[in-house]
């Protein structure tokens, strides 16, 4: 039964826990949920070849706010890409 409780207990406060993660940081900045701090690295994203500014297929239902690099230049027209980073505004 004590196990029980502190089961129950560790999942009720667990429920209501909202935290910050910091690399290199002991005080990530509290509107981020990820704070990363470094004076010589950056961050590498995921790298993938998109086939248009339109690709439906490489990313299956994208979420809004989703980032990558594009590796591609393909396209044509107003639907060209080219390699850069590539922010998934939502439809």
């Amino acid at each position: 039964m004590k196990k029980k409780i502190v089961t129950l207990l560790f999942f009720a406060i667990s429920t209501f826990s909202f935290c910050q993660i910091g690399i290199n940081t002991t005080t990530p900045d509290q509107s981020a949920m990820l704070d990363i701090v470094s004076d010589n690295k950056g961050l590498l994203v995921p790298r993938i070849a998109l086939t248009s500014r339109t690709d439906a297929t490489t990313i299956l239902s994208p979420a809004t706010g989703l980032i990558l690099y594009n590796t591609a230049t393909t396209g044509t027209d107003g639907d060209q890409i080219t390699p850069g980073v590539v922010t998934n505004a939502g439809t």
